[in-house]
């Protein structure tokens, strides 16, 4: 089995760091080979990154938990016999709380042998199964909607915050197309065939689709809109349909599919969010929409110095009130009319349709920014409850400045954490608080993990090598393999690339860090050097490339021009053809080094 293989390699790897702890660490793979032997992969995939998330809980609890998978005890009884020689370097023997000097070292290795195939994609049988509890999750989490009143604080301190939109902000937004799937199933292109086709100018939407408009002249058969006449496409209650992805070894994730000419307008709405967000002396002291870094930073420095909580939420976007969002943006009546108008009202799936009380699901563009906006006004919120403060401009700005949210990642002072708990709890949302820390010295936001100010995040085996069956599988393994040889566990990235030769049957070169090459990488950013180009004047290799499939993808006329003149930064592909989205081919050939 290539998994255990890859996990055994992992583990002679950590002995060679801690030398230590390589007798225990060698006995706990007997263990780990009868376990995956009577219960399979789900040992690898299910039981060790729960067993991952004790041990993390049991550090914000001072003391290691009581763990049934694991109920055989080491000599002094108080941590189990599995993993024991790393978990007494981090918890006393006898007592099982944590020790003063706990190793991060030992701490970035538990964590890496626990989580190494927690995000492994699932196959059919599970993925059918997860598939089903997750819409039926969103259609529950959906009937536990029930807000009725929103705290006059939270409406005072989004009328400080955000600056309403003005008439001529309306006249700036612009349709934009999403890269995403609609819910009419169309292609890339067709998308502008459709928007043209069944816009129409007789329900004013207060939008400004004049380049649309230009299109639509001819389509309408002479029947041009008036000048300066508003178009809309809301005909009848607008439907979205249900679908999940994967999120992780045990649980999917669902999304929205749009209807596409909804899609064009929720695309227009969160460019100008976004963009109102940036350039907001306010909001832009805690948010930052297109960069994950401040969140992480802020999260590592926490992890030493204990200031700052990390919060992290469950099933936010679908835990978000319509009537919330509504009451936070009242007294900005241009957006939230365009807000309303752009969300779809019901949702359907295989078993269910739905009228939606929730502002949105995933797949609706605007989702992502809205959230992120209510959550830093809650918590701003919660700072001013604790600290006595009233809503003005002065105290709400220096809440801001004390607080970092990237969409349900909250971070956010440490003595506010309970008090946050409870304005969120007040307006229908709910902690995850198995990933939410305060009391220990660890933290957790944005996909990043600290200890004591050192970042312990783990090398995720995100495609199962067993028997890689796509590019996508294969380029996945890759760039596994060349993450876990930058953090120095060479053998199983030895593993790794074996899977991947195996696959592709050439051997991968040695490619610098902007090559654009399927690869392998080295931290000295060394090369390997086949060619000089004559012509081009550059260093070459022959290495596998990447090469998106394409698909006939033809339209003429004003659809086209539509699509030429609106410029859109996600459109790809040409006015014959488009992209495959997630398909992709690979072929060799000459790359400059």
């Amino acid at each position: 089995m290539k998994s255990l293989k890859l996990l055994s390699d992992l583990v002679d790897d950590i002995c060679c760091q801690l030398p230590e702890c390589a007798a225990s660490l060698r006995r706990d793979l007997l263990t780990v080979e009868h376990r995956v032997e009577y219960e399979g992969n789900s040992f690898l995939t299910v039981t060790l990154p729960l067993y991952g998330d004790l041990i993390f809980r049991s550090l914000e609890m001072n003391k290691f938990q009581p763990c049934a998978s694991f109920s055989k005890k080491s000599r002094k009884g108080a941590l189990p016999a599995f993993l024991h020689g790393l978990l007494e370097l981090v918890f006393d023997a006898g007592t099982g709380e944590v020790l003063a000097e706990a190793s991060v070292e030992a701490l970035c290795e538990l964590r890496q042998i626990c989580y190494l195939f927690k995000k492994v994609q699932l196959k059919t049988s599970q993925d059918e199964r997860l598939d089903r509890l997750a819409r039926r999750k969103f259609f529950e989490v959906e009937d536990d909607i029930n807000l009725d009143a929103v705290h006059p604080l939270l409406i005072a301190v989004a009328r400080v915050a955000w600056k309403p939109m003005t008439e001529r902000d309306v006249r700036s937004l612009v349709p934009r197309n999403g890269p995403g799937a609609v819910f009419e199933g169309l292609r890339p292109n067709e998308k502008f065939v459709h928007l043209v086709a069944n816009l129409r100018d007789d329900v004013c939407a207060d939008f400004n689709w004049s380049l649309v408009e230009l299109a639509q002249h001819e389509m309408a058969a002479g029947m041009a809109p008036k000048p300066g006449s508003n178009v809309d496409f809301l005909n009848g209650p607008s439907v979205a349909r249900l679908i999940s992805v994967p999120k992780n070894s045990t649980s999917r994730r669902t999304i929205t599919v749009e209807p596409c000419c909804l899609m064009f307008q929720q695309q227009a709405l969160n460019e100008y969010i976004r963009g109102r967000i940036s350039t907001s002396p306010m909001l832009s002291q805690a948010i930052t929409l297109d960069n994950q870094q401040p969140s992480k930073d802020m999260a590592i420095a926490s992890s030493k110095s204990r200031e700052f909580a990390t919060l992290d939420l469950s099933a936010a976007s679908d835990r978000l009130a319509l009537r919330l969002v509504e009451a936070v943006f009242d007294h900005d009546r241009y957006l939230l009319a365009h807000l309303q108008r752009a969300r779809s009202s019901w949702v359907t799936s295989a078993t269910r349709s739905q009228r939606l009380r929730k502002y949105a699901g995933m797949g609706n563009a605007t989702t992502f920014p809205i959230q992120s906006i209510i959550f830093t006004l809650l918590s701003v919120c919660a700072i001013l409850e604790k600290r006595g403060f009233n809503a003005s401009r002065k105290n709400v700005a220096r809440a801001l400045g004390q607080i970092r949210v990237f969409g349900d990642d909250l971070i956010v002072p440490n003595d506010v954490y309970h008090t946050l708990v409870k304005w969120l709890e007040m307006h229908g949302l709910k902690v995850n608080e198995g990933k939410s820390f305060t009391l220990s010295s660890f933290r957790e936001s944005c996909g990043s993990d600290a200890y004591k100010g050192v970042e312990i995040t783990p090398t995720y085996v995100r495609t199962s090598p067993e028997n890689p069956s796509s590019v996508n599988e294969v380029v996945s393994l890759v760039a596994t393999c060349n993450q876990l040889w930058l953090r120095g566990y060479y053998r199983a990235s030895n593993n790794l690339r074996h899977v991947a030769e195996s696959f592709l049957k050439k051997s991968l070169k040695l490619l610098g860090v902007g090559s654009g090459g399927v690869g392998l990488r080295d931290r000295y950013g060394s090369m390997t050097v086949e060619r000089w180009n004559k012509e081009l004047h550059r260093f070459e290799v022959k290495s596998l490339r990447i090469r998106e499939r394409k698909q006939k993808d033809s339209i003429d006329g004003y659809p086209a021009l539509l699509k030429s003149l609106l410029a859109f930064p996600l459109s790809s592909g040409t006015l014959e053809e488009s992209v495959m989205r997630g398909k992709m081919r690979i072929r060799e050939g000459w790359l400059a080094i």
